[in-house]
């Protein structure tokens, strides 16, 4: 694997993108940690679950409500001239603040509904108000840390999320100094970390100077006509490739005991960390090849070797390593979640395949067969896995929707070799497109 690294080094970009993207989840899985740590310490449990719960809502409405605009300003930012970044970008992340702000409202007024565990998302105009904001913030702040890509500022991602998270984590004791020890104060440090944030990072990015907003609004209503479909056909991809990993939770609480149920939760929080680093890379490739996809053939062959090694890598630590990290949360998630966790690893294998894919149907702008083989894939994964849990308990069901995976690892293979080994088609030559 070595080599293919030393192959890289041609690709200084998406090295640099692939560090900064790595470095930035590291800053933020660590003050994160802290961060609730702190929380936990020092507040009433009943309201750190309170502001859990509506930190997980927020999430999800921004994975909903960026509408594509981060993955299409990845390729827009590289080819638009310099003149017009400024416009696109903050009209991208304007839809991206206003998209997840009128979702956040939706889920705000529906969610108390659902019980007291909602009562830092509604309940109240203040507590509807706060929870808007945040969920906003957080999906333009989202559509930032993508996009600047297009712009090679990874730096500038890796400066918001450090901002972001030390700034929570140095407000938490205010919060324990002045009393205000609820759930819904516990949010308010969340929303004032994002919005300190994003001043500094913006200045990283050095864009034309001049006010956006003075720019015509034809201009800016002209461009919008053109990237809504492309960002919206850019959604639906992100949101199917997303679902798998939001439905199986639900999957595993509906057909297996509660016991295995947190078994099954703290392996894919490890599964998830171990699957980040490969995925980084996806997405710094398409950041690099986006505007360029001539250099696809050359980056594919050095980035689908070093995604399956360090794949396999990470399987071959935990077939002995599982029952080690997982007693850290005690002796019987290390007996009974160890199998899980390994299972889990093993799916990063196809998933390299799998995502190098959807990156080539993406550069090729053809998103409509990646988003057929990854609908198709995650319907079978889900079903499967309800189908095994139900009838023979955790492991089966890790195995089914691995079994599941595989077979689409191994369905979309031949696109992924034949770009690897075709000849990059030279620019204005008609492209010879496979299916």
């Amino acid at each position: 694997m070595s080599d293919r690294v030393s192959g890289l080094r041609g690709s200084e970009a998406l090295l640099r993108m692939f560090s900064t993207l790595v470095s930035a989840q590291f800053i933020t899985a660590l003050f994160g940690l802290a961060y609730w740590a702190a929380a936990a310490r020092f507040l009433p449990a009943d309201q750190v679950g309170l502001a859990a719960t509506a930190v997980s809502s927020m999430i999800l409405v921004s994975l909903f409500g960026t509408l594509g605009m981060t993955t299409h300003l990845i390729a827009d930012l590289r080819i638009c001239h310099p003149a017009d970044r400024r416009l696109r970008l903050f009209t991208g992340h304007a839809v991206a603040f206003v998209g997840g702000g009128v979702l956040a409202l939706g889920w705000a007024l529906v969610a108390p509904l659902f019980g007291e565990n909602f009562d830092a998302v509604g309940g109240s105009v203040p507590v509807v108000a706060l929870f808007v904001l945040c969920a906003a913030t957080q999906t333009m702040c989202d559509s930032f840390d993508g996009s600047v890509l297009g712009l090679q500022r990874g730096n500038a991602q890796l400066v918001r999320n450090a901002i972001a998270s030390g700034s929570k984590l140095a407000l938490v004791p205010l919060l324990v100094l002045t009393g205000h020890r609820t759930g819904v104060a516990l949010m308010g440090t969340w929303v004032v970390g994002l919005l300190i944030s994003l001043p500094t990072s913006y200045g990283m990015l050095k864009l034309s100077l001049g006010n956006p907003l003075a720019v015509p609004t034809a201009s800016r209503s002209v461009w919008l006509r053109g990237a809504i479909p492309s960002a919206l056909r850019h959604h639906s991809l992100n949101v199917a490739l997303a679902s798998s990993g939001l439905l199986l939770p639900v999957v595993v609480a509906v057909t297996v005991p509660a016991d295995d149920v947190a078994y099954f939760s703290t392996a894919r929080f490890i599964f998830a960390a171990v699957v980040a680093v490969p995925f980084m890379l996806t997405v710094s490739l398409y950041a690099s090849v986006a505007s360029r996809p001539e250099l696809l053939r050359e980056k594919l062959r050095h980035t689908v070797p070093i995604g399956l090694g360090v794949s396999l890598v990470m399987f071959v630590v935990l077939v002995p390593g599982a029952p080690i990290l997982l007693r850290v949360f005690g002796g019987d998630y290390a007996s009974e979640g160890a199998m899980a966790l390994r299972l889990l690893v093993l799916g990063g294998i196809p998933m390299v395949i799998k995502d190098h894919y959807v990156v080539i149907r993406r550069t090729q702008n053809r998103m409509g067969p990646a988003l057929m083989v990854v609908v198709v894939g995650t319907v079978a994964e889900i079903l499967a896995a309800g189908f095994a849990g139900a009838l023979w308990g955790l492991n089966a069901l890790c195995l089914a929707w691995l079994g599941v995976l595989i077979l689409e690892g191994l369905f979309v293979l031949p696109a992924v070799r034949r770009t690897m080994i075709t000849p990059a088609t030279p620019i204005g030559a008609p492209a010879n497109v496979t299916s």
